[in-house]
Parts: C-alpha cells; structure tokens; sequence
C-alpha cells in the first residue's frame, strides 16, 4: 500500500473502526484485502506526520484565529488493556463554536436535560437523552455549563 489513496483510505478506516473490523470492512465495501496489522501500521505512520505537520504548521492557529464562535476545549480519556499492558488514551479538542440562541431553565427541563444543580449527573441518563433529543434546544452549550455549576 504505497499510494496516497489507499493510504488515505486505510487511515480512515484505522480512525473510524477497530484495526480488525477495518480489515472486514475495507474487504465488504472495497474489495481491499488488507491485514489489520497493515492498517495499524499505515494508520499509526500518518498519524505521526500528521503530528509533525500539525507542530510544525502555521495554518492550525491561523484556522483557529479565523474561525468564529466561541473558543471551547475538550478532554476525554480511557484506560484500555492493550497487548503491551494498560495503556491511557486521551483525546483533547480544541474548537470554536457559535453559540445558540439562551434558554431559561424550565425550557432546558422541559427538552429533557438536567437539573439546575450540581447534583445533576454527567453523563448520566438524563443527560444522554437530551442529548438525543438535540441538547437543550438553542443553548447548549451554553445551558449545560450553568446547569452543571449553578445551585
């Protein structure tokens, strides 16, 4: 696998599901057979020139600064068991996002999100069904961020 293309495509599929699943997948819909150690492999190599481009790059923060919306960074992490032992993995975003229209907190109950307190859990049942029914209406995430601090 030596093209642009089907790099492009295995990273893709290494990005979107398990190494294994990919493999089957690629085979379904391309007709690509293709090991789920080759695509690890491709997938992890454009990772890190992706990495390097990203450290080395002007246009991410000039992106970034052109963008408008609220600035927004996110965390999230998950310990998994690998082959070579325990392993953390954490993604971190940083975005901008135009903010919704306000809501007051009987409008965010009544689409289902959480409690006005810090009792409310995250990311708890009822969270996951506002957000399945589209958040709060026009103010996540504004709405989130004071349901989850106010008292």
């Amino acid at each position: 696998m030596s093209t642009p293309a089907a790099r492009r495509m295995l990273s893709l599929a290494g990005m979107s599901w398990s190494f294994d699943t990919a493999s089957d997948r690629l085979a379904e819909l391309c007709l690509l057979k293709v090991s789920n150690d080759t695509i690890r492999s491709v997938s992890e190599q454009e990772g890190q020139v992706a990495a390097e481009w990203i450290a080395k790059s002007s246009v991410p923060t000039e992106v970034f600064q052109r963008a408008s919306g609220d600035a927004e960074f996110y965390s999230d992490g998950v310990t998994v068991n690998t082959t070579e032992g325990w392993r953390d993995l954490r993604l971190n975003v940083m975005a901008r996002r135009e903010a919704g229209l306000p809501v007051t907190p009987g409008q965010w109950q009544q689409a289902g999100g959480c409690c006005p307190s810090p009792a409310c859990g995250w990311p708890g049942r009822r969270w996951r069904r506002a957000i399945s029914r589209g958040g709060g209406g026009g103010g996540w995430p504004g709405s989130w961020g004071w349901s989850m601090t106010s008292t």
